[in-house]
């Protein structure tokens, strides 16, 4: 996944109403090509005991889907570190989140 190929690419977390009329966490990619084209992936998604960004073990746990899908690698520790003191630090539990390819770049992280 490099830049050349993308325009854009927003990460988002966020609350969504599961089937059983619960809340669930959601973990999203949505991408932007050079074409104008928008796709949205996925990447994670569960009841809110298991899936949030509460604790820094769940920041923990996001920063490794979004770094995974961001590198294209799993996480180093230094990474998890870097992106939970540089990115994670203000998140909020109950409060949705976005990040922008542009903010994992200037963070270090590179496609």
């Amino acid at each position: 996944m490099g830049t050349e190929t993308l325009r854009f690419t927003t990460y988002a977390g966020s609350y969504v109403h599961g089937l059983d009329g619960g809340e669930r966490t959601q973990l999203t990619c949505t991408t932007s090509g050079p074409d104008g084209a928008t796709t949205g992936t996925v990447l994670a998604s569960g009841p809110r005991s298991i899936l949030d960004w509460e604790t820094t073990a769940d920041k923990a746990t996001i920063a490794t889907a979004v770094l995974g899908h961001w590198v294209g690698r799993p996480p180093s520790q230094a990474d998890l570190h870097e992106f939970l003191d540089e990115i994670a630090g203000d998140w909020v539990a109950g409060q949705p989140w976005q990040l922008t390819g542009e903010q994992l770049e200037r963070a270090g992280f590179q496609p």
